[in-house]
């Protein structure tokens, strides 16, 4: 499991919206709900984090996981060799010449500089783990939103909004579409034939992406 997904819901997926900012910039004063619209909501926790229901998400979660571990490989392995070069020097430093300490001196250093631009191209901001996890999560919102689309259409409702981001207070059961969000992504995304021609406005899916694991990554030492 990753050490901190969805932690604090820090960032929002690019190009979505909040559904409560999406209700009041489409709904001016207020007065939706007496102009006879069709509203529902979805819980998006259960579709997308760590207590996700739906099998897409738990795959991305694993599919980050490996990346993150071969990283970490890699940056192991290069964490060893600056620690036997070190050793090296230390166990030669009595029977080398000088030029040839200087020379495996400028070795580590080299080594340990390699080592720390890799893990900042890994851990970083912008690197291959928020790359990675963005990738990801845009897949996985993507399927989301087609398949609250797909349900929106059927039905005819003129809003969805995400329960689990729009400060909802209190809202009838009979409106959480969730479980048939669930179904239609578990059944790969096909519309029922007769489905209504209306157009909805695109749900706003709040959920932010999966977030890498927390820590630092090995650090070589003397590698400062």
């Amino acid at each position: 499991m990753w050490t901190s997904v969805f932690c604090g819901r820090r960032r929002a997926a690019a190009g979505l919206v909040s559904a409560a900012a999406a209700l009041l910039l489409l709904v001016p004063g207020g007065t939706a709900f007496g102009q006879g619209l069709r509203i529902a909501y979805l819980t998006s926790w259960r579709i997308i984090g760590p207590e996700a229901e739906f099998q897409g998400s738990r795959d991305a979660e694993q599919a980050l996981n490996r990346d993150v571990d071969g990283w970490n490989r890699e940056l192991e392995e290069r964490k060893q060799e600056i620690v036997t070069l070190e050793r090296e020097i230390e166990q030669k430093r009595l029977v080398v010449s000088e030029s040839k300490r200087q020379e495996l001196e400028q070795q580590r250093s080299q080594k340990a500089g390699e080592y720390e631009r890799r893990a900042k191209e890994i851990y970083g901001e912008g690197g291959l783990i928020e790359k990675r996890n963005l990738e990801l999560t845009k897949s996985i919102l993507d399927k989301v939103k087609e398949a609250v689309t797909i349900i929106a259409r059927e039905d005819g409702y003129d809003f969805v909004f995400d329960a689990s981001d729009a400060n909802l207070v209190w809202a009838n059961k009979d409106y959480d579409i969730t479980d048939r969000v669930l179904a239609k992504l578990a059944e790969g995304l096909t519309s029922t034939p007769g489905s209504s021609p209306q157009q909805p406005t695109s749900p706003p899916i709040g959920t932010p992406p999966l977030e890498p694991p927390r820590g630092e990554p090995p650090r070589g030492e003397g590698g400062e």
